[in-house]
């Protein structure tokens, strides 16, 4: 049937448009067909080429057990018998950090061998030592002197005041240091001036302590073992189970699981609680609770051997200094003075052997030593110098005021619980020879000073009520540390064979006579490895660790009605501080056999001082009068006209301000 005109037209108008959505979408592929058609590159087919491949050397025959061609191996440096199987390696540049670069040098030495009229060489390569310094200086510095003051009743004394008496009591401490300040340890021949401080410092002790100190000494092998506080002990407590009482962590096993402090305890329904900090129950004032802590640990096995010939001195020093000054005042009404503070000094030095000991039966003399056949020198025209310097200084101030009143059932204010910490933990690994030839002097010196100085005279008054449940004092300053050397050093006059080689190789040569290298002293080596050093060869690790807090606070309580309205006590934390030096040098070798041109300067000293005073005026202490030494250290603006008491009592208010009482301002 045909359609009428209208009907044609809209069918027709239909079908171009179906044609025209058909032909979009075919489009719409083939530009994407296009395009990936595009990002493949045509590369144009490669003309083959002719390659000629020359070889300019041909492959023998497999010879074993062929003759060797001195021309081929230049550089050898070893005598005795032949044909013996030795690595090769190639030589390399070596440098020292405190000296020129230099090459392993090494001579030709005629190897005679089996075949007739044939001589054998080899060349042998040895690492020379190197040097290594590390300098370590951490200091941090606090003043966290707070001020809370909810009510008008109370006039608190300016924290400026505590920080005048603090720099006496750490003056006063510096005057019973005896070994002083030494100055940085340096490298070269001040090396060995350092060295040389420290021996006669240790050589003038016992000094004259300032009255009042209690003072432990010991040198030689008196120094030997575990002391505390000048007493020699067995073993030393847990530092965990010292700490105050406050500053220890609880059992992991008895901690209730808390919540994620970022999300805080959540409702039944899910949303967050209002209190996302959690309070213990009842009423806690934290002034105290402060930590100091230096710690270092050293490690070193940087360069030894069995047999050193040293042309030089030889300086074997070991040092500990402890000092550990507290003055502590509790002033709080209707309370018990606290017990002092805890102060502890624990010192270690031991010399341990690297070897086995034997069964106390005689060796075999009969049995023939088995000598070295062969040596290898490698050498060194500068210094060899091992050094760690790590010097580590807190100083805090945590003057606290507050005028507290409590209203709720739970209450806990913190203006303490502050942490200093230093930490430095270094450990070297060098060298090992059978023979170290020195051509300068032999140092060694390690050494460790230790100082705390804690003012931590509280004062406390309340309005209303009696006072319960106050914490102060329990204060801890503890010095640790440890000097511990593996592989023991037996001295003896140096012979002329080890003499006249050094001097040889000082000019220059690298030839051992059998003098040297035949020696019992090297029984079992077939190679003799043979370092030598035209300078000095100095190992010095040196700790220097200072601890210094003033924890005055003033503390007013608000105690009207207290009972009453919210019950229970006051949990007054005025104190608990804990002021920590922890250093470990530990030296790793072997035992040797030195010996030595020149002098041997070996000693050791351990020095533990301290100095602690619980009956002082409450506003400072009267510490017997200073040295002159402990004048220098005190500002220009502390020394008055007239000669002022060097005590530490804190300065007076002038006429018309505020009483320097403070317990009779706060009563007022």
């Amino acid at each position: 049937m045909s359609m009428d005109k209208i009907t044609e037209v809209i069918t027709h108008f239909i079908g171009v448009f179906h044609l025209a959505v058909e032909e979009n979408r075919l489009r719409d592929d083939y530009d994407k067909f296009k395009a990936q058609q595009a990002k493949t590159v045509e590369h144009e087919r490669m003309q083959p080429t002719n390659v000629a491949v020359e070889a300019k050397y041909q492959l023998e025959d497999y010879t074993p057990n062929g003759a060797l061609d001195p021309s081929d191996q230049p550089n050898v440096f070893f005598s005795g018998a032949a044909n013996t199987a030795y690595p090769l390696a190639p030589q390399s540049a070596h440098s020292s950090a405190y000296g020129p670069s230099t090459l392993p040098e090494q001579s030709q030495v005629p190897l005679q061998s089996g075949a007739p009229g044939g001589t054998n060489t080899v060349q042998l390569t040895l690492e020379p030592a190197g040097s290594t310094a590390a300098v370590v200086i951490q200091s941090a510095f606090l003043q966290d002197n707070d001020f809370i003051q909810l009510g008008t009743s109370a006039q608190f004394l300016e924290p400026e005041m505590f920080d005048a008496g603090l720099q006496q009591l750490t003056a006063l401490a510096q005057t019973a240091d005896i070994m002083g300040d030494l100055g940085k340890p340096q490298t070269g021949q001040d090396a060995q001036v350092f060295a040389q401080k420290v021996h006669a410092t240790m050589n003038a002790a016992p000094a004259p302590a300032p009255a009042g100190f209690t003072v432990h000494l010991a040198h030689g092998s008196d120094t030997q073992g575990l002391h505390l506080d000048g007493e020699a002990v067995d073993a030393f407590s847990e530092i965990d189970d010292l700490l105050p009482a406050y500053l220890q962590s609880d059992d992991v096993e008895d901690t209730p699981e808390e919540p994620d402090p970022i999300d805080g305890p959540h409702r039944e329904d899910g949303e967050p609680a209002m209190d996302i900090v959690d309070v213990d129950p009842g009423h806690a004032v934290v002034t105290g609770g402060n930590m100091l802590v230096n710690e270092t640990n050293v490690g070193a096995a940087w360069l030894d051997a069995p047999v050193i010939s040293v042309m030089g001195d030889v300086f074997d020093l070991n040092v500990i200094s402890q000092i550990n000054v507290a003055v502590e005042y509790d002033a709080i009404p209707g309370v018990t003075p606290s017990a002092a503070p805890e102060a502890m000094n624990m010192a270690k030095i031991e010399a341990v052997a690297s070897a086995p000991q034997g069964d106390g039966t005689e060796p075999d003399l009969a049995q023939d030593p088995d000598l070295p056949d062969h040596y290898v020198v490698t050498r060194l025209e500068a210094d060899v110098t091992l050094l760690n310097w790590v010097h580590q200084y807190n100083f805090a101030t945590d003057h606290d005021r507050a005028e507290v009143s409590f209203s709720g059932a739970e209450t806990r204010i913190g203006t303490g619980d502050n942490m200093l910490t230093n930490g430095a933990n270094l450990f070297e690994l060098g060298h090992g020879y059978d023979l170290i030839m020195i051509g300068g002097s032999m140092i060694s010196v390690n050494m460790i000073t230790q100082m705390n100085v804690l003012l931590d005279s509280d004062h406390v008054t309340f309005g209303g009520g009696a006072f319960e449940g106050t914490s102060g004092g329990d204060n801890l300053l503890l010095n640790s540390a440890a000097i511990t050397s593996v592989g023991i050093d037996n001295y003896a006059q140096i012979t002329a064979p080890f003499a006249q080689a050094t001097e040889g190789l000082a000019d220059g040569g690298n030839h051992l006579s059998k003098a040297v290298y035949k020696q019992d002293l090297f029984d079992g080596i077939d190679l003799l490895r043979v370092l030598y050093i035209d300078g000095d060869f100095t190992s010095m690790n040196v700790v220097q660790q200072t601890n210094i807090l003033g924890d005055v606070d003033q503390v007013h309580l608000a105690l009207e009605g207290f009972r009453d309205q919210n019950g229970g006590d006051v949990d007054l934390v005025t104190g608990s501080n804990a002021l920590l030096n922890l250093a470990s040098l530990a030296t790793y070798g072997t035992d040797s056999t030195v010996v030595v041109g020149g002098e041997v300067y070996s000693d050791a000293l351990l020095y533990q001082a301290e100095f602690i005073d619980t009956g002082a005026n409450p506003l400072g202490v009267h510490a017997p009068a200073l040295a002159n030494e402990a004048v220098a250290f005190l500002a220009d603006d502390m020394i008055a006209p007239d000669p002022p008491d060097y005590g530490l009592g804190m300065p007076s208010l002038e006429a018309g301000q505020t009483s320097p009482d403070v317990m009779q301002t706060m009563l007022a």
